[in-house]
């Protein structure tokens, strides 16, 4: 995993007040880096809960491809933040059911 320094990541918040996300294309991090990093911040801060949206969504919602927010899903999948349910969505993992890296099964 890299870790993403705060300074690169372009979080504003809109006219609501709602925090919006935008890739930096002057950083030296790749956009799949920020987005995890970004979404990483948000799940600790608890103000990213439940189901995500779906990945079509999700590429309007941060002006990138469904590819690098499959990548940035799968990177947060395996730290354990998140779970994938067939047919109900991806969800956040509630921080009482966050296992440490160690307990986790890794994929084959």
């Amino acid at each position: 995993m890299i870790a993403v320094p705060d300074t690169v990541l372009p979080v504003q918040e809109d006219p609501t007040g709602r925090r919006q996300w935008r890739p930096d294309k002057d950083v030296a991090a790749t956009f799949t880096d920020q987005l995890a990093g970004y979404l990483r911040d948000e799940i600790s801060q608890g103000r990213l809960t439940g189901k995500l949206p779906g990945e079509p969504e999700m590429t309007g919602l941060y002006g990138v491809s469904r590819w690098v927010i499959r990548e940035a899903l799968e990177r947060l999948k395996g730290e354990g933040l998140l779970k994938a349910i067939p047919k109900r969505g991806t969800w956040v993992v509630p921080p009482g059911e966050r296992r440490p890296p160690e307990e986790r099964t890794p994929r084959p």
